[in-house]
């Protein structure tokens, strides 16, 4: 059975916080009066969505990693889009 590209990605960080203290979200995106880059007929938006991690190397410094989640679809033509494309994510509340 095969995914439909408008249903949400589910995304979490691996062994990361305190189970406890994190709830899911879902994150939706639209976007308004985006700048024309296109010549002939208006831009194409697509989003690209990323999470930054952060961790402790073994010298104590702080390291941050972006990963991609994932993307929305390519609305064609379109300068004021609303994706149907949805992202739920594990959010860590601070301590």
């Amino acid at each position: 059975m095969s995914k439909s590209a408008y249903e949400p990605d589910c995304y979490h960080y691996p062994n990361y916080g305190n189970s406890q203290l994190c709830s899911k979200i879902e994150l939706r995106f639209s976007c308004k009066d985006l700048p024309n880059m296109d010549t002939l007929s208006k831009s194409d938006p697509k989003l690209f969505v990323f999470l930054e991690q952060v961790t402790i190397d073994s010298s104590g410094q702080t390291v941050s990693t972006w990963m991609k989640v994932g993307s929305t679809e390519k609305i064609d033509n379109n300068l004021n889009p609303t994706f149907l494309k949805s992202f739920i994510i594990d959010y860590y509340f601070e301590m």
